[in-house]
């Protein structure tokens, strides 16, 4: 190579590296609550390559429960693989003013994230503001990325921007169940009980759609009673019915009309039309819907000899609509 042009390169990267020196290095927490602004030697907190790429490591974590407080610790990359279940992350530590952090779940994961919106759950300063005002939900078989920013006035994870084929929570289950169970005699037993987490439905029209199924004994002799409950109220009640040697589903559709009510419609449907009527009810709801909301379907017989598959409970779901 020629000497000059040898110089010259030489020249050119050390100038780099000084331009360089010391990308990704950000002011303690310390010294951010003092208001004190750090001068002079910085140091580089990550790996780094000035004459090649730029390399920022991924710090892996397996997310086996829902968390309000995850900790980045000093990485700018997260690769978080949720495990045993789908999981739900709420809020981050380490927030200071302009931190970058970029979270990855990778094509592998066998089970979905979601990155909870604002969710009060999490210390104020640990929240997460997305761009949609709406929780963003991972698919399964696909990779999700999206990066997000510290605003240190506002003291909140804001979203900058994601993958091009990250999806905005608009639709999602939020709970199923298949476990067989039936119930018999005269006391109401529970067949299936499940929770809709806090700040589900978050914003007015936001939907809850919750379909059951299961079926009754063939024997006449015993009545045949079902209940629907939301935030411990008996919505709806079938009272005795003849529902013999038959399916029947429950629907019910839930409309968010503030923090703490909600208009509803629930209908049990016996499976035939004819000689038995189907039961449906409007009415509106008052569960707090920042907190976590039970719901469950109960059943019993009027006859205290009437056995444990009287009633009985097949499987449900519940599924999320959001209004925008």
């Amino acid at each position: 190579m020629d000497p000059v042009v040898a110089e010259e390169i030489d020249r050119l990267s050390a100038q780099l590296k000084g331009a360089l020196f010391g990308l990704g290095q950000r002011n303690t927490v310390k010294d951010l609550e003092k208001g004190i602004t750090s001068s002079g030697g910085i140091q580089i907190t990550q790996q780094f390559q000035a004459s090649g790429p730029l390399i920022l490591p991924y710090k892996n974590l397996d997310l086996n429960a829902d968390i309000t407080a995850l900790d980045p610790g000093e990485f700018t990359n997260l690769r978080i693989t949720p495990t045993g279940a789908n999981r739900v992350l709420r809020g981050i530590k380490g927030g200071i003013d302009g931190r970058e952090l970029r979270i990855l779940v990778p094509r592998s994961a066998s089970f979905t994230l979601t990155v909870a919106h604002n969710d009060s759950t999490a210390d104020a300063d640990k929240r997460i503001e997305l761009a949609d005002a709406s929780d963003l939900a991972t698919v399964t078989g696909r990779a999700r990325a999206f990066q997000l920013s510290y605003d240190g006035v506002e003291r909140v994870w804001v979203q900058l921007g994601g993958s091009s084929v990250l999806d905005a929570a608009k639709s999602k289950a939020v709970f199923s169940n298949a476990t067989q169970t039936g119930a018999g005699g005269t006391v109401e037993t529970d067949l299936r009980s499940d929770t809709v987490p806090a700040n589900t439905l978050t914003t007015d029209g936001d939907i809850l759609v919750i379909r059951a199924f299961g079926n009754t004994s063939s024997d006449v002799s015993f009545g045949k009673r079902l209940h629907w409950y939301w935030g411990g109220v008996d919505v709806i009640d079938t009272t005795t019915q003849g529902w013999h040697s038959r399916g029947w589903q429950l629907h019910v559709i839930i409309i968010r009309t503030g923090t703490t009510s909600q208009d509803m419609h629930a209908h049990f449907n016996p499976g035939a039309t004819g000689t038995v009527n189907e039961i449906g009810t409007f009415a509106t709801g008052s569960a707090d819907l920042t907190t976590a909301v039970t719901t469950k379907i109960t059943g019993h017989s009027d006859n205290g000899g009437a056995p444990s598959d009287t009633v009985t409970f097949e499987g449900w779901f519940a599924f999320l609509i959001k209004a925008s």
